[in-house]
């Protein structure tokens, strides 16, 4: 990797940043809900407290009284989240979202670049998949819709952060990031961020030479428990209360059966693909957590995967490419994706009894982040070293962007596209 190619990376990105964080620097807001109803108010008074020299530990404001500390999405000890300590609300959510989005963007593209398994700085043509997968997953769907939830967008960068760190066998730099990734705020993102470093150290660990040598072999998996066990250990100040509020909160309550309406339906699937082609369908196809009188308005989030059409097709290219021992691990974190995020029992209920704090968990929908990032991982081994048949991709890419912004845009070819896969003339529930 040379300077001119972190350069590009860095161009793309603030091309992008520019077309989706537009609306901010116009004073307008993405979203109105989470983010104005409980992170506006939280935030403010945290930042109000620290700046009059006072850790809030206490929260007066809300349900007669809670511990504020508490609760990990206020991110009391994420050292980005001190721009909401230092700057006003409406500016410290801009700075904020677009410091993260950059974090992910740019862990994403270091992660697709040492997956592809060559480091010689030679190697050009892997910026350009390495590129693609990163603008794929920091700017796809899913990462959007999160953008509600300051805690889950300052979480995200760590997915891809801890699997690289597990991968290049960065120890004492994994445990650091684990500890991070902690008091980052968003919980769920974590398990699946410490899945991942294991997942990365496994894969070093069947790729190592010499076979022969068990403690060559076992090294990785011995040194990434040490290493999330430091993590944790680094951020018991946020764990511990934590999980005591976990435990007195309803959510300590939830059966396995209340567990899985948090779950999507297979045919969300088709949303990997096109955005918004089954919302209009989602209360067909899918439960709804709670009833109209507690959550008024359907939330897209919560089965919002859209990657893009030509990085999905590229994965699949990627899929049929790729070595076994790199296929062997990107399918086991998919297979993991897929158990979790459709409920399939009944290893959702061993996950539930068997990882510690799985159990206070909810919208295991959100467990398809995972498949997302193994798409785009598979999408970069559509790289070929010789310039025409990266032409060739990049000029059926477009093609298939084409494809999938006529179906987006256009009600007749989006008709024929309904008919021919679900054998529906209109996506009318009725």
């Amino acid at each position: 990797m040379t300077a001119r190619e972190l350069k590009r990376a860095g161009a793309l990105f603030l091309i992008a940043a520019l077309a989706f964080l537009y609306p901010l620097l116009k004073g307008n807001a993405h979203f109105v809900g989470d983010i104005t109803y409980s992170f506006q108010p939280w935030l403010t008074y945290a930042a109000q407290e620290i700046q009059a020299g006072r850790f809030p530990l206490w929260n007066p404001y809300s349900a007669c009284g809670e511990l504020f500390v508490g609760n990990p999405q206020i991110m009391l000890f994420n050292p980005t989240a001190a721009l909401f300590w230092i700057f006003p609300f409406t500016t410290a959510n801009g700075l904020f979202l677009f410091l993260s989005q950059a974090l992910l963007f740019f862990f994403t593209y270091l992660l697709a670049r040492r997956w592809a398994g060559r480091r010689n700085p030679g190697q050009a043509h892997l910026h350009a998949p390495a590129a693609l997968a990163a603008l794929a997953f920091a700017w796809g769907g899913f990462t959007v819709s999160q953008w509600e939830f300051p805690s889950a967008v300052g979480t995200l960068p760590f997915l891809p952060l801890l699997f690289l760190l597990g991968l290049g066998e960065f120890w004492v730099a994994l445990s650091v990031g684990v500890a991070l990734a902690f008091t980052a705020g968003y919980v769920q993102f974590v398990h699946y961020g410490v899945f991942l470093a294991v997942a990365g150290a496994a894969h070093a660990a069947i790729t190592r030479r010499p076979f022969h040598r068990w403690t060559a072999r076992w090294s990785p998996l011995i040194w990434v428990g040490v290493a999330l066990g430091a993590g944790i250990l680094l951020s018991l100040a946020q764990i511990l209360p934590s999980w005591e509020m976990a435990r007195q909160s309803f959510r300590a309550a939830l059966s396995p059966a209340e567990a899985r309406h948090f779950s999507l339906a297979p045919i969300f699937l088709l949303k990997l693909w096109v955005p918004w082609i089954t919302n209009t369908t989602a209360l067909v196809f899918q439960q709804v957590p709670f009833g109209p009188e507690f959550w008024p308005i359907q939330r897209s989030w919560l089965s919002t995967l859209f990657l893009g059409t030509g990085v999905c097709l590229l994965s699949i290219v990627g899929i049929l490419r790729t070595p076994f021992r790199k296929t062997l691990t990107l399918g086991t974190v998919a297979l993991a994706a897929g158990i979790l995020a459709f409920g399939v029992e009944p290893f959702f209920g061993w996950a539930r009894s068997l990882v510690p704090g799985f159990r206070y968990l909810t919208h295991f929908a959100n467990a398809s982040v995972l498949g997302l990032l193994c798409l785009t991982l598979w999408s970069t081994e559509g790289a070929h070293q010789r310039r025409g048949r990266n032409a060739l991709l990049a000029l059926v890419t477009l093609g298939l962007l084409g494809i999938s912004l006529g179906l987006t845009f256009f009600t007749g070819i989006r008709a024929l596209a309904l008919r021919w896969l679900l054998g529906l003339a209109t996506l009318n529930p009725a």
